[in-house]
């Protein structure tokens, strides 16, 4: 099973923040903005003991300035599907995570402070009602040492999976 795409979302975020940590910030240029929107190939899972076929939609943008700040919000559908049966179940999660510009800790770290709001997850059969909510908010310090590295939009592509089994009895 893989993390909740909320988690993914902040993990990529402070990684992207921490490798904005060695810039100055001092002069003032245009924020970075990204959007994005992909569809995962299709992939494996088992659900409550059943095994299901999975497929990620994401949608987001991730917004990036000067100072090294940052504003990320995406949206991450799961549909599985059982191969036998035919019946579908998605898995819908969505956020916002917001991380303060770094600020240098003197002892080769830096801190940021992240705020996540979010979906994660809301779990109902395809195009029907909500068989079920949760809405997770947390806030967080954190501090890191900066990176040389390159990264993709993958961290966004992860889905959250639940117990609810009962769509495919």
């Amino acid at each position: 099973m893989r993390k909740a795409p909320v988690l993914a979302m902040v993990a990529a975020a402070i990684v992207l923040v921490g490798l904005m940590a060695s810039s100055t910030g001092a002069a003032a240029t245009a924020p970075t903005v990204e959007h994005f929107h992909f569809t995962s190939d299709p992939f494996t899972d088992n659900i409550c003991g059943i095994d299901v076929i999975g497929v990620d939609t994401v949608t987001g943008v991730f917004s990036l300035s000067a100072s090294g700040a940052s504003l990320s919000a995406a949206r991450v559908m799961t549909v599985f599907t059982n191969p036998e049966s035919g019946k579908s179940i998605t898995f819908t999660n969505a956020g916002v995570a917001k991380l303060t510009a770094p600020s240098d800790n003197g002892d080769g770290t830096s801190s940021v402070a992240a705020t996540v709001n979010g979906l994660s997850p809301k779990v109902s059969e395809l195009h029907g009602p909500p068989l079920a909510m949760a809405y997770a908010a947390t806030e967080k310090r954190v501090s890191l040492k900066a990176v040389a590295t390159e990264c993709e939009h993958g961290p966004f592509a992860s889905g959250a999976r639940g117990s609810t089994c009962r769509m495919y009895r």
